[in-house]
């Protein structure tokens, strides 16, 4: 897993590498800008686009100023420095780096007020003004001429962060921020990149090697973790000979009602394809002739027949809620489960049923995965104001229950029972439909089943889950939940190979 780091872990990782590698702190600035305009020339290899780098202060605008005069050595023509300096507060990494530029005979602009604004519309604008570490709201001139950026009509391109969104923390609706259509950033993504709040700031982000310490940064001490693909297949254990359906559990879906049994059918075809030795659902006896039509793989159970403890005691992991409904009788069946001692997925109506019963929250067994949308988590822990008051809550029930939440986002939170967060890079916004939810949940399900452990089982399932949907939407615009555990197969095999 990736590290993620906070701004003081970031400074503490650059200061390490400049003491390791016997450099200076300017040398660094050359080295982030140079991995910078590598990237940005990628993207925007025309050297006849007309670019305005504005450049703040401090040590971002003083990346940004090498990466003007790298530009220029790159032979883009069309470049003008503007300084940003209402407060009169330029940093000794900067003044070097003025020095350096002007020798460069590059037009250099000095922004007094913020009416001595301009751009190119459909010109690019990269924006280097201050960089990580904020923690409060831009001053009115800075204010203003973010205002402006943002009205500019030009590509706005940020340097490590857009100007006025933290790091990390609670991101202030209200405060100002660079709406950035590219934010091109330094060894890692910030923590708040992946936080929903973040969507006014940030189009699209990618990450610029400046060759800090990796081994330095992997030791910090933190919360955050971005999932990557190698540390997915660490975890799947591919098939091995001699193996057969025992071997690979039996997993029980409890889901479904007269009128919703598309849930129950995704969610049990998800925990076929995603590699459960057997699937038992167990659904409302109207649903039968559409699951041997649907599924004729998947074993049925009459939902009434599951009365007591001893009903359950065949299964190696049980999931329930998609599409349950909240009646008392899903009260009673959730209640039920909780005492069964088997490995145990809530979704969905179990998780509404839950929420209607807050006395059964600190019955949930250690173990147990809760995979809530927002809605629902707020129905469950109270109302929150920001996603990062989420996370914080998610951590302290996580630590003190034992639990696994799974928190679904575009980039899914899985928190674990030590209160780590493991952030799911895959997936897009063509799962923009209903019952994607349901396949999420059979997959993990099949997966406890097999006898991962729930944080793996959750992490892994997430990564599965949205791989598939990135391999669809290679070549479509929108994806059906059914399409999407249909490719769940081929993922896994692309896993273990």
């Amino acid at each position: 897993m990736q590290q993620l780091l906070t701004t003081e872990q970031m400074r503490a990782a650059d200061q390490h590498t400049i003491r390791r590698e016997q450099i200076t702190e300017n040398d660094l600035i050359d080295r982030a800008a140079g991995a910078f305009v590598s990237l940005f020339a990628v993207e925007y290899p025309d050297r006849n686009l007309a670019i305005d780098i504005y450049c703040g202060p401090g040590n971002n605008g003083a990346d940004g100023l090498v990466i003007a005069g790298l530009l220029q050595q790159m032979d883009y023509q069309r470049l003008i420095i503007h300084l940003c300096d209402f407060d009169g507060k330029a940093q000794p990494a900067f003044l070097v780096k003025l020095e350096w530029v002007r020798k460069k005979k590059l037009t250099i602009r000095s922004l007094g007020v913020v009416s001595d604004f301009e751009a190119f519309p459909n010109g690019i604008i990269i924006e280097a003004l201050f960089g990580s570490g904020l923690n409060k709201p831009l001053a009115r001139e800075w204010a203003e001429l973010i205002a402006l950026i943002n009205q500019s009509g030009a590509h706005i391109v940020s340097v490590d962060i857009p100007a006025g969104l933290p790091s990390e923390g609670v991101i202030n609706p209200d405060w100002p921020v660079v709406e950035a259509e590219l934010v091109i950033s330094f060894q890692r993504p910030k923590i708040n990149f992946f936080f929903p709040e973040s969507a006014t700031a940030i189009n699209g982000f990618i990450i610029a090697d400046i060759e800090l310490d990796e081994g330095f940064i992997q030791q910090q001490d933190g919360v955050f973790h971005l999932v990557t693909e190698n540390d997915i297949k660490q975890i799947i254990k591919p098939r091995k000979r001699f193996s057969h359906k025992g071997t690979y559990g039996h997993a029980l879906v409890i889901a479904g009602h007269e009128d919703t049994m598309g849930a129950a059918l995704l969610a049990s075809s998800a925990c076929l394809y995603a590699g459960a030795g057997l699937t038992t659902a167990a659904i409302p006896s109207s649903g039968l002739t559409a699951l041997n039509t649907a599924l004729p793989e998947v074993m049925y159970v009459p939902s009434l027949r599951l009365t007591d403890k001893a009903s359950l005691q065949s299964y190696s992991a049980i999931g329930a809620g998609p599409g349950l409904g909240k009646s008392t009788e899903t009260l009673n069946k959730v209640s039920l489960l909780l005492d069964a001692g088997k490995p145990l997925l809530l979704d969905a109506d179990a998780l509404n049923c839950l929420a209607q019963e807050k006395t059964l929250l600190e019955q949930i067994p250690a173990g147990t995965i809760l995979t809530p949308h927002m809605k629902e988590f707020d129905n469950l822990f109270g109302k929150h104001e920001s996603w990062w008051e989420r996370i914080e809550t998610a951590r302290d029930w996580t630590r003190r229950k034992q639990f696994v939440i799974v928190l679904k986002n575009q980039y899914t939170f899985t928190i674990n029972e030590q209160g780590k967060v493991f952030i799911n890079p895959t997936g897009n916004p063509a799962m923009a439909q209903g019952g994607m939810g349901d396949v999420l949940s059979g997959i993990i399900l099949a997966l406890l089943a097999q006898g991962y452990h729930p944080a793996q089982a959750a992490i892994t399932g997430c990564y599965i889950h949205g791989k598939s949907a990135d391999k669809l939407a290679r070549c479509q615009a929108t994806i059906r939940a059914s399409e999407l555990a249909a490719g769940i197969p081929q993922i896994l095999y692309e896993l273990t190979k």
